[in-house]
């Protein structure tokens, strides 16, 4: 193989579809770990407890600055919803 010269179009083509294949999966991966931290902890009774993202952690088997980079994007994907679309205030008394 020769590195400086670019691959022959299937080549390209067949690694393009391989990182696309990778990608999908690990983005369905975080979206169903997205739904179950969303479970566990936005349906929790009361307040979130010391070391629930730790605990999610382990559960899902990841890293707890996984589980914290999801819970900011499950809050940020909430406020965008709890924001009326005609003005962008917020909308009180939502479920």
């Amino acid at each position: 193989m020769n590195w400086s010269s670019p691959p022959d179009r299937d080549t390209a083509n067949r690694r393009a579809c391989g990182r696309a294949r990778y990608n999908a999966r690990r983005a369905f991966a975080a979206e169903a770990r997205r739904a179950v931290l969303a479970r566990q902890l936005l349906l929790a009774d009361g307040p979130l407890k010391r070391g629930s993202f730790a605990s999610a952690a382990r559960e899902l088997g990841v890293s707890r600055a996984t589980i914290c980079k999801d819970w900011a994007r499950l809050k940020r994907e909430r406020e965008v919803k709890d924001r009326c679309h005609h003005c962008g205030s917020l909308v009180e008394g939502r479920p």
